[in-house]
């Protein structure tokens, strides 16, 4: 039986643009996708994906124009968006080729693809584009929590992760859920600029962060003391089916007593009872450093997504990709 694979490139809103049945990811939800887009200056990209005329793949991705030149991309600093499965029929590289297609069309000057998690990408290759794997630390909701406790070994045993939240509890700190721009400026100037900063780290933009709230599915959960300070929190994305911790963020002198781990245990146990099923605590480097082992420890596991890129664009370099694409990952830099 012969196939008909065809892809379809969508560069303008026609008003169904965010028109999706699977809010899959936190960057398939139309007021993220647009806060970011807004923030970076970028537009929004969709890729459809056609096996006999039966949608297989959909894909959400970003855009810029430089120089009548198109660039692609799936995420960045941010997160990512890229392909999800529909019917996943046919595997997604074997759409590589008509997908280049169209994007020639356009005069794309540069494309990153990324393939979700949420399928299997092990054996997935091409000879024509360039593959590299990205590795995310993912929590499953339900091996963690049943929803009042946690429920894996190192939370119910004897370890640094149950002492610290036996610590947390004796100073009785509280934790919340808010998307109140009020909770989220005082977390924003009383923990995450004063740690970042201790970390010599890159701050994010507090607009950013409340268009995300304001018009997206960003919330915070934070800890307050007795006196009712905020004194650490984590804004997180979420979506059906995944909760992202987009930035968490305490004064060592707070994370010292335990807040940091409050805050997980609310975070799991809430993501359990709306639920979703998997905690994303995104990619960490170097793979061996203490923060990876703090997500380890909190139950979460090695994901890959694959990447496809290419360019035709012989004038890409890293210092124009540093000039112009902001936070964003254009282009694997090894690779150029």
């Amino acid at each position: 039986m012969s196939l008909k694979i065809k892809a379809e490139v969508i560069i303008k809103d026609d008003g169904s643009f965010f028109n999706f049945n699977n809010n899959a990811l936190p960057f398939f939800i139309e007021g993220n996708i647009k806060s970011i887009c807004k923030h970076y200056n970028l537009e929004p990209v969709r890729i459809r994906l056609f096996n006999n005329g039966i949608l297989d793949w959909d894909g959400l991705f970003f855009s810029k124009v430089i120089s009548k030149k198109l660039y692609i991309f799936s995420g960045g600093r941010f997160g990512y968006a890229g392909f999800i499965p529909i019917k996943s029929s046919i595997r997604i590289d074997k759409y590589l080729p008509s997908i280049e297609n169209e994007l020639k069309k356009l005069n794309t000057a540069c494309c990153s693809l990324s393939v979700s998690f949420l399928t299997k990408n092990d054996n997935l290759f091409s000879k024509d584009w360039i593959s590299s794997k990205i590795t995310y630390l993912i929590a499953e909701s339900d091996k963690c929590s049943d929803g009042h406790v946690l429920s894996f070994k190192k939370a119910k045993t004897r370890s640094n992760l149950s002492r610290s939240l036996k610590k947390a509890r004796k100073n009785d700190f509280k934790c919340f859920e808010s998307s109140n721009e009020k909770h989220i400026k005082s977390w924003y100037i009383s923990c995450h600029v004063p740690r970042i900063n201790e970390l010599n780290g890159k701050i994010w933009d507090l607009e950013l962060l409340l268009s995300l709230s304001n018009e997206g599915s960003g919330s915070l959960v934070y800890v307050m003391n007795k006196a009712n300070d905020i004194i650490g929190g984590c804004f997180i994305l979420k979506s059906k089916d995944i909760l992202e911790l987009f930035m968490m963020s305490s004064k060592r002198e707070n994370q010292i007593k335990g807040v940091n781990y409050l805050i997980t245990e609310y975070i799991y146990l809430l993501s359990y009872n709306e639920k979703i099923k998997y905690i994303n605590w995104q990619a960490s480097n170097p793979p061996d450093s203490p923060l990876v082992k703090y997500k380890k420890d909190w139950n979460a596991r090695e994901f890959q997504f694959t990447l496809f890129s290419k360019y035709w664009d012989n004038e890409l370099n890293k210092n124009f990709i540093e000039d112009n694409f902001r936070d964003c990952y254009l282009f694997p830099f090894a690779k150029i």
